[in-house]
């Protein structure tokens, strides 16, 4: 009897796969950890997938900045220097690179259980892994649970790199949540960026499989 209990619950009890919108404007807290550092600080992430522009920054307590601008539309990648805020570089993208589903790897992730989050609140978590270019990368979700229905409301993402012994691992919580097309604006291109402000390099990007 335990043992059919188990597999019937190996099936009912996965909740239906997240569906999030591609389309998204947040504030979000970011926690980073490279090695022996750890950073904490605030921040935005937005996207919107369809038109190709997807933005993270995040300012953190001891002077360290993350700061990417992905403007595919232009065939332009934009990275702030993490230490030195006035320093931009600009990354041209190979011609035709397209821009993945910012969270297209979901329809391969696993259903890994529920985790404790924020000392009360329990959260479905997907996790997905893969390797790519020899860079071994983990990716996982935690959301709200909404019964028979596919999850909306990201909470927590994760993200884990590793390469020759060298990792990094960053968490983000959403602490809002819009849907709404986030302005045009929000993706302007910063003015340290354009012309002699910026380092021109070429940009290989890692493609999920």
């Amino acid at each position: 009897v335990l043992l059919l209990v188990a597999l019937i619950c190996a099936v009912s009890c996965v909740p239906v796969r997240p569906v999030i919108s591609e389309v998204f404007e947040s504030r979000a807290f970011s926690e980073v950890r490279n090695g022996t550092h750890f950073y904490a600080g605030v921040g935005a992430f937005a996207c919107n997938q369809p038109l190709r522009r997807c933005i993270e920054a995040f300012d953190f307590d001891v002077f360290f900045r993350i700061f990417q601008l992905d403007r595919f539309d232009l065939g332009k990648v934009y990275e702030a220097d993490s230490l030195d805020h006035y320093k931009c570089r600009e990354f041209d993208l190979p011609s035709g690179t397209k821009m993945e589903p910012v969270w297209g790897w979901l329809a391969h992730a696993q259903y890994v259980g529920q985790r404790e989050f924020g000392g009360k609140l329990m959260v479905d978590f997907w996790n997905y892994t893969t390797t790519v270019s020899g860079v071994s990368l983990q990716m996982g979700l935690g959301v709200m649970d909404r019964g028979n229905l596919p999850a909306q409301r990201p909470v927590i993402f994760e993200r884990h790199w590793s390469y020759d012994g060298v990792f990094e691992r960053r968490t983000m919580e959403f602490l809002e949540w819009g849907t709404h097309t986030p302005p045009d604006k929000v993706f302007d291109v910063p003015h340290e960026c354009p012309g002699k402000g910026a380092v021109k390099e070429d940009h290989t990007f890692l493609e999920l499989e």
